[in-house]
């Protein structure tokens, strides 16, 4: 007989080799069963919706795709492939891709609203007009501009009231009890009689820039600038600036026959101090910078739009006068001659503003150094009427965009522009730099189209298929998406919103004769495109894997169209 002891410690040795026990075949069971029930459940569903999966797509997943530059396709091909665009199915709708905030909701591009948390109210609105006529000071008559630029300021503060300022709407004196409570019970906004004693006293011709939040901790000022309303049914041109390149607004002004909006990075003000203190100074040398472009400023085609960081006391109104600021011209003309790299500069954020703060429903979104050739806007605007919105055309035009040697004057035509293109003193934009984030297909047959100076139209339709592309487009703001802010400056900030138009199914059509020119040829990056990148290196990779994620997750039925998004 075998003993028992024996017979135990076999037992053990078998279950070490590998024979399940009864806990073990237990769990073994549950998970059976329980995939058993989830494949019921699943068919059930089935049945019910009459789902039919999209077998193609998923067998065109892993489908190799071929970059724009290594297309086979002819263009005569391309050309019969534009004909077959489909049309948009849904109305146009503005694609919001950002949460809402509690400390600020965007608006529509071409309709501006109240930021989130912030009520909007017929008698409100009424009691604040007449609080603002109250205190309004007096405007210099012989302006009309600066009255205008006045009565638009009342307009948007009337259009927009704080909760905390509704008991100050119903009772005018309630506002110097509980300021005065305030003050005797040590209240924050008692600390600082100086700003109070401000808030009453206004300068002469007193102007009133009113700032909102805006997330990620800035303020922002819509409209310091406005264009004139006759632009509204035109192409806005949006950019970006720091106050260094606002220079470039007097070139744009005399090519750019419609709206520019501008978002500008600014110093922020101190609105704890009056405008005329030292605390203000960068911020009114900033206004003063402004308001020297007189010429540019009276076409009425410039709308000026300021962002800056939040102070610690919040977004508020900043009240100052003309007569406050600098008139010394030429100290204003090289103010900024050695300003240095900025930090973290918002790139994103103020291309967003600039859409934010136009009124047009076509825009393009560009760079305020690319200057646009003759007659861009009134060869464009037919031709985008009639395919985005009247057929509504599920498309962007496209334009080329050229660099050209700043020891030559800047072509207007095309024709000027291919006698320097064949002497090399103009190429594809940063052809040397960064070739494949710019060049498009068909260069040479581009050339060859004779030029039309009075019509615009399609040379053809080019394949989105190389993620580093970078187009520059005009487009339906109500269709396409605004800029992802998580995108730090330099990094792809503008191709993100190439890739994601072409996720969202959107075809791609190059455009006769029409370019943008950035003078000086780029070789390498600048100092302080190398500064920010080494800055934003660390998270950008997560910035790019969060959006490859959004990308797959929101426009699920492109996977794989249009080339792998590159970090």
């Amino acid at each position: 007989m075998v003993p028992l002891f024996k017979t135990r410690v076999t037992t053990m040795a078998a279950l070490q080799a590998g024979f399940p026990s009864t806990r073990m075949l237990r769990f073994r069971l549950n998970h059976v069963l329980l995939l058993v029930l989830n494949c019921l459940l699943l068919m059930l569903l089935l049945s019910q919706n009459n789902f039919k999966p999209n077998l193609g797509l998923l067998k065109n997943i892993n489908a190799p795709v071929d970059a724009v530059k290594n297309s086979h396709e002819s263009f005569e091909d391309r050309q019969r492939l534009f004909e077959q665009v489909p049309l948009r199915e849904d109305p146009p709708k503005a694609v919001e891709k950002f949460p809402e905030s509690e400390e600020h909701e965007p608006p529509a591009p071409h309709k501006p609203v109240a930021p989130h948390g912030f009520q909007i109210d017929l008698q409100k609105l009424k009691e604040a007009v007449n609080r603002l006529r109250q205190v309004k000071p007096e405007v210099n008559g012989e302006d009309g501009g600066d009255n205008a630029h006045r009565q638009d300021v009342a307009h948007n503060l009337a259009k927009v009231v704080h909760p905390e300022d509704e008991q100050d709407s119903r009772n005018p004196d309630a506002s110097n009890d509980q300021e005065n409570d305030d003050q005797e019970s040590g209240g924050q906004r008692g600390n600082n009689k100086e700003a109070a004693n401000n808030e009453r006293v206004l300068p002469k011709n007193a102007k009133v820039i009113r700032s909102t939040h805006y997330k990620g901790g800035y303020c922002v000022a819509y409209n310091y600038w406005k264009p004139d309303d006759k632009w509204n049914t035109s192409i806005t041109y949006v950019v970006h600036s720091t106050m260094p390149f606002i220079k470039y607004m007097q070139e744009l002004v005399e090519v750019w026959n419609g709206p520019i909006s501008i978002g500008v990075y600014m110093p922020a003000p101190n609105f704890d101090y009056d405008a005329t203190k030292e605390q203000n100074l960068s911020f009114m040398e900033a206004l003063a910078k402004f308001e020297s472009y007189r010429k540019v400023k009276e076409t009425g085609k410039v709308g000026i739009h300021l962002l800056f960081d939040r102070p610690s006391e919040g977004c508020e109104d900043f009240v100052y006068s003309e007569d406050q600021l600098s008139t010394d011209y030429e100290y204003l003309k090289h103010m900024y001659d050695h300003a240095g790299h900025i930090p973290n500069y918002p790139c994103q954020q103020l291309r967003n503003v600039a859409r934010f703060g136009m009124n047009t429903r076509l825009f393009v979104a560009s760079d305020i150094e690319n200057i646009p050739a003759s007659r861009y806007v009134e060869r464009m605007l037919p031709l985008a009427q009639k395919l985005l919105i009247e057929e509504r055309r599920k498309i962007v035009l496209v334009h080329r965009r050229f660099e050209v040697s700043e020891l030559v004057p800047m072509p207007r035509t095309k024709t000027e522009l291919k006698i320097l293109f064949d002497k090399k003193q103009a190429v594809e934009f940063h052809k040397i730099f960064y070739a494949a984030g710019h060049s498009i297909p068909y260069l040479d047959e581009w050339f060859k189209v004779p030029e039309d100076l009075e019509k615009g139209s399609v040379f053809s339709t080019v394949p989105y298929t190389n993620g580093e592309w970078e187009p520059q487009f005009v487009a339906d703001s109500d269709a396409i998406a605004l800029h992802d802010e998580s995108f730090p400056y330099p990094h792809r900030g503008h191709t993100e919103l190439g890739y994601e138009t072409c996720r969202a199914g959107f075809q791609f059509a190059v455009v006769n004769d029409l370019f943008t020119l950035h003078p000086g040829i780029k070789t390498s990056a600048s100092a302080g495109e190398k500064k920010g990148a080494q800055h934003s290196q660390r998270h950008y990779r997560e910035v790019v894997y969060r959006f490859k994620r959004r990308m797959d997750r929101t426009y699920w039925k492109t996977r794989g169209q249009c080339g792998e998004f590159k970090a």
